[in-house]
């Protein structure tokens, strides 16, 4: 079944049975239009016969900014260049103000301002089961993700269920989903 990109990335890496790239003509003769681009399809693990199998799987996301390209001046050296440059040359109580702050402390950190470390969570969670003619199943996920970017987060909720059933040579499935994202831009970009 054709399903949204976040989907994939909700299924318990501990379900993906088998998955198999097709591109071009494989992908167009099977899945005409639809397949130009190329086609990702994923097998999941069919569940136990006789047995209803409840999977739960956590994870904690920790994600950081990578700074280390960046080589700012501190305060002092700031105030050294721009008095090299003569931007004080006409205004003498403007340095000593400044140098009178930068001696007390004063040393902005201007890449800590807009950045963070972010800490989130993935939460997945299925009930399926199977018998001769019929699989069945439940599933739920939570992704709670926060951005490096302040101000940067992405809830993901997605609850879905099917059923499939073969009647002699026909296969009939049914899948209901339930996918909301709520997310909030940084304001710093």
């Amino acid at each position: 079944m054709q399903v949204s990109l976040q989907a994939p990335l909700d299924i318990d890496s501990n379900r993906r049975e088998k998955i198999t790239i097709l591109k071009d003509a494989a992908a167009t003769s099977v899945y005409g239009v639809r397949g130009g681009n190329g086609i990702l399809l994923i097998q999941t693990k069919l569940p136990q016969k006789g047995t209803l199998n409840i999977t739960y799987s956590g994870q904690l996301q920790i994600t950081t900014p990578d700074l280390s390209s960046y080589n700012l001046l501190d305060a002092s050296q700031k105030l050294q260049i721009e008095q090299s440059a003569g931007f004080y040359s006409g205004n003498p109580a403007l340095y000593q103000s400044r140098l009178n702050h930068v001696n007390n402390g004063v040393n902005t950190d201007w890449l800590d301002i807009p950045t963070r470390t972010g800490i989130g969570s993935k939460h997945y969670l299925s009930l399926d089961g199977r018998d001769d003619d019929m699989n069945y199943g439940l599933d739920f996920s939570f992704n709670n993700i926060q951005g490096v970017m302040r101000g940067l987060d992405r809830k993901n909720v997605n609850f879905g269920g099917y059923i499939n059933t073969r009647v002699k040579n026909l296969l009939i499935s049914n899948y209901i989903t339930y996918l909301r994202s709520n997310a909030a831009n940084s304001p710093y970009g």
